[in-house]
């Protein structure tokens, strides 16, 4: 029997076979399978396209007046309550282009925005252009928005992705300074101001030829001040109820509030002053009623809407002509019907017969209740307080794309722009300029 050979010669012997005979030595099973191999990783790679990261750049904010408008209006919109805001100045602004086969050659702006309250409520549905600022600088509102839009030229698309605002009213401080008898705001809405809406809004539900009643919403702001005895203005929206004014011996609190889509809503301006000597009350109210958000646009809350002043009532009709009515008579009020836009529902409860069917008998669901894509925060300055600057801390899920593009999660940029074009003044008010955000002072809040 030959003797084994070692393995140090049997290496040598190995390395000795010229490299051609070693693959030859390879089986064609083996072979094969390498060339599959091969192919597999070769053919993606040949037909995969090179990504380009998303580039978010700052651009000059005095060439973004559009944008910024857009974003306003768009942020007023998506609002149930509170006052439309109008731009200040445009702090900084950033772009990013986006390919998205649903949103062709569409752009991605990041905007900061200074702001100031107008006195349109947001249920009007007016754009900030149509609405006027208040006229004394203790009644301004200002604040700050960050907002996140997408506009598609192509599409014809104005997206709101998300948004934050930071708002305050003037320093009381402030306030007592320049104008020591003006108004001051109340900040703890108490029942005691519930109330003194529910009896101005009496005054309306008993003049007005509405069908139905309206009940308080929202309590917008309340400000007092001494007169010849306490004196209270009130600003709230109101909603319509089921209930109708043909029912007696009802309590309007048990009103339960139509759905959104039947209810007309409304905002009312209202002030209840007391004789301190005679203790007699004299009271106000001025109301405007537009109709249901998901039928509203400009021409339809114009036709519709009228304002209640007292005892008399002003309603503009299309052509903008303003009709008053003498004290003590009101006009009709137009109800949606009468102008071909939504006709009235009974209540669910009613034992009045809809022979038109309602939209549960017809398999229709109720539209479910829209989650604002953004928040608005409320500060309490005092005279040396800066108010804090919002702040957009989370990620937005990408855009719809096609499978061989990278899409990126949409975020707001930290780093803030230095061109030279920013801040841009769209209207300057020195008197708040010292409360506006300063940069290092953000709230965040994830939406």
């Amino acid at each position: 029997m030959r003797p084994p050979i070692p393995l140090i010669q049997s290496a040598t012997l190995y390395n000795s076979i010229p490299r051609r005979r070693r693959y030859q030595q390879l089986s064609e099973d083996t072979m094969e399978r390498l060339c599959i191999l091969v192919l597999c990783v070769l053919v993606p790679l040949c037909r995969a396209e090179s990504p380009l990261s998303p580039v978010v750049t700052p651009i000059d904010c005095n060439a973004t007046e559009f944008e910024a408008g857009v974003a306003l209006d768009l942020i007023n919109e998506d609002r149930s309550n509170g006052f439309v805001f109008k731009p200040l100045h445009v702090v900084e602004v950033h772009e990013q282009e986006v390919q998205s086969h649903l949103y062709p050659a569409s752009t991605i702006y990041y905007l900061t925005i200074d702001v100031l309250e107008t006195t349109c409520s947001v249920l009007s549905g007016k754009s900030w252009k149509d609405c006027s600022e208040a006229s004394s600088f203790h009644s301004w509102v200002f604040g700050q928005c960050k907002a996140i839009i997408l506009l598609s030229m192509a599409r014809r698309v104005q997206k709101l992705l998300n948004y934050n605002c930071t708002t305050a009213s003037v320093p009381a401080s402030a306030i007592l300074q320049t104008c020591p008898d003006c108004p001051t705001p109340t900040w703890e809405i108490s029942p005691k101001t519930r109330k003194m809406a529910d009896k101005l809004l009496g005054d309306f539900n008993k003049e007005s030829n509405s069908t139905r009643h309206f009940r308080s919403d929202h309590i917008e702001r309340e400000t007092s001040q001494w007169v010849i005895g306490p004196s209270y203005f009130i600003k709230f929206t109101i909603k319509e109820t089921e209930c109708r004014k043909t029912k007696r011996n009802m309590n309007q609190i048990d009103c339960k509030f139509l759905e959104d889509e039947d209810a007309r809503v409304g905002f009312c301006e209202g002030s209840i002053m007391t004789n301190s000597r005679t203790g007699e009350e004299h009271k106000q109210v001025t109301c405007e009623v537009y109709e249901p958000k998901v039928d509203r646009s400009p021409a339809a809350s114009f036709r519709g809407s009228f304002t209640y002043v007292g005892k008399a009532k002003v309603r503009f009709h299309d052509e903008g002509q303003e009709e008053s009515g003498a004290a003590g008579k009101a006009y009709d009020e137009p109800h949606p019907s009468q102008n071909g836009i939504k006709p009235d529902h009974p209540p669910k409860d009613s034992s009045h017969k809809d022979h038109s069917g309602s939209s549960e008998e017809h398999g229709e669901k109720k539209p479910s209740v829209r989650k604002p894509k953004g928040l608005i925060q409320n500060f309490r300055l005092n005279d040396s307080d800066v108010l804090p600057a919002p702040a957009i801390t989370i990620s937005i899920p990408p855009l719809p794309t096609r499978p061989e593009v990278r899409s990126e999660f949409i975020e707001f940029p930290e780093t803030d722009s230095h061109l030279p074009t920013c801040p841009w003044t769209k209207e300057d008010k020195p008197e708040i300029l010292q409360y506006l955000p300063r940069k290092h002072n953000q709230v965040s809040a994830d939406v």
